[in-house]
């Protein structure tokens, strides 16, 4: 499984859109799924649960 893979799995549109979060390129956390595989899950689900709770806000100002 590539990193790509796995950020989709995880519920991310594209790894780039992970990147670009976190204000990284996606080499960078090509690489960090290579040598620290639970650190690239971690800012994966980050930058879900991050989604997740602006989704949160923008429903509780719409009411």
């Amino acid at each position: 499984m590539s990193a790509s893979e796995l950020a989709k799995q995880l519920g991310a549109t594209s790894l780039t859109e992970v990147a670009e979060f976190h204000g990284t390129t996606t080499q960078t956390l090509r690489r960090r799924y290579e040598e620290n595989r639970p650190s690239f899950i971690a800012l994966v689900l980050g930058f879900k649960a991050y989604q997740a709770h602006e989704r949160i806000n923008d429903h509780e100002n719409q009411t």
